[in-house]
């Protein structure tokens, strides 16, 4: 039992290594092309990364924790920890949503869109979709193979972050092809309502589980 519990350990360590480096690799691709463009959809797509990348470490740094045995002071161990890391990985991603609302209504009127690096931006965004989509599914699978809510969440969080690529491409290829720029910011403040969505979802489930809501009647029942 110990010899699994140790190949568990390591295949989470290795997970959450995974999300840490592509995020960070993603996140530089996604910043280039957003200088390259002006693209404020691109913008959001890179402001998800940054909450992906720092969201990553912390889940890393959470599962260390969440393994450590017992104490004096956690008699009950430290499992919970994992609830805490995808409550403020929620909680960032509705910050970073904020920030593209702001930035979406100010394009709205003052469009900074460069359309003669479109084709470079958008090549870009689809390779960090795919790469994204990829990993996050590894995350989700990882985290219900070995019960892990940080690997899960931040496998949900890089799907997301996959999504919000996808809604860039389509606002740029929009503007490339019909050459109406205001796609660009409609897309970005579309996107924001997605993300603050997705991180409430998350946040709610993180605190409902710190808090030890109790399970709906029909599931008891059922139990």
């Amino acid at each position: 039992m110990p010899a699994l519990n140790s190949q568990v350990q390591s295949a989470e360590r290795r997970a959450a290594i995974l999300a840490v480096v592509t995020g960070v690799t993603l996140m530089a691709a996604k910043f280039v092309a957003y200088f390259l463009t002006g693209s404020v959809a691109i913008f959001s797509d890179a402001m998800e990364s940054i909450v992906n990348v720092v969201a990553s470490g912390v889940a890393f740094y959470a599962l260390r924790i969440a393994h450590a045995p017992p104490d004096a002071q956690h008699p009950y161990g430290h499992g919970k920890v994992e609830f805490l890391s995808a409550a403020l990985e929620g909680g960032m991603i509705c910050a970073a949503a904020g920030a593209i609302i702001i930035k979406g209504v100010h394009d709205l009127s003052n469009p900074e869109l460069k359309s003669e690096a479109l084709g470079l931006g958008l090549a870009i965004i689809a390779f960090s979709a795919l790469a994204n989509g990829a990993v996050g599914l590894t995350l989700i699978r990882q985290g219900r193979r070995t019960g892990s809510a940080t690997l899960a969440a931040d496998g949900l969080h890089l799907m997301t972050d996959s999504v919000t690529s996808v809604a860039a491409l389509v606002a740029l290829g929009v503007v490339r092809f019909t050459g109406w720029e205001k796609a660009d910011p409609i897309t970005a403040l579309l996107m924001a309502v997605y993300l603050v969505s997705a991180g409430g979802v998350m946040l709610k489930r993180s605190l409902d589980m710190l808090m030890d809501r109790e399970m709906p009647d029909p599931d008891r029942r059922r139990i």
